[in-house]
């Protein structure tokens, strides 16, 4: 009785609700996870789903999720280092507004052939110049992955600016490498770090990537940082 049905939705030009949406999962070696879900909408949220803090990127802007005391906190990526540049001695100077600079990094990478992946072929980069290591990445370029690197490479920036505390100017540093990186591609595996797992069409609800709370303002994140950590004065 099904079958015909189906047949006869064809035949009228109809279709099935289609899935739009993606979902990537990448775990390290020591069996931490990272998730990134690409909503129809092209809104991303990228986080370890065991935890509470994640991010969530909408069109250019990156917001920072987390849950502190039972209420819910935001704030942009660039709200986040502007607070810290007027706790410490600036570190990040406009480096993760809209109109930021370009990598400016001294990394030295080397293609070293290509590997596969999850199903996907990437190139393989041995890259050098991040203090006495040298590492080896494989990176793709196919454009249904491209979401998936531009939200990981943001998420990796924000776990930067969350140092700054104590690397103070090697997080801007750090940054500057991640984008270098990150221009080459979507990572699929890096030595030491996360290697995709699994790649998948998947419906992504619109829950996923809405913000649970208002974004903070850069004086709201001060005050907030200067009542739990004695960085300003």
């Amino acid at each position: 009785m099904l079958r015909p049905l189906i047949a006869f939705v064809a035949v009228l030009g109809l279709s099935f609700p289609a899935v739009a949406g993606t979902r990537a999962t990448y775990r390290s070696a020591s069996g931490d996870q990272l998730q990134i879900e690409v909503a129809d909408s092209g809104e991303v949220r990228v986080g370890d789903p065991a935890r509470e803090d994640y991010g969530v990127m909408k069109g250019t802007d990156f917001y920072m999720v987390s849950r502190a005391d039972g209420q819910w906190h935001v704030a942009t990526l660039e709200n986040l280092a502007s607070a810290f540049d007027q706790l410490v001695p600036p570190i990040f100077k406009g480096l993760l507004g809209a109109a930021a600079p370009k990598p400016d990094s001294t990394l030295d990478i080397t293609t070293k052939g290509t590997r596969e992946v999850a199903g996907f072929t990437g190139t393989v980069f041995e890259i050098s110049g991040m203090g006495d290591r040298t590492i080896e990445a494989v990176v793709s370029n196919d454009p249904e992955l491209a979401p998936l690197g531009k939200a990981m490479g943001r998420f990796i920036e924000a776990t930067y600016v969350l140092t700054a505390p104590m690397l103070g100017a090697a997080s801007a540093d750090m940054i500057t490498d991640s984008r270098q990186l990150f221009s080459l591609g979507t990572p699929l595996e890096a030595q030491d770090g996360f290697k995709l797992e699994k790649f998948e069409k998947a419906d992504i609800p619109a829950a996923r990537t809405a913000l649970p709370a208002q974004p903070a303002t850069v004086d709201q994140i001060v005050a907030a940082m200067r009542q739990a950590m004695p960085l300003g004065r």
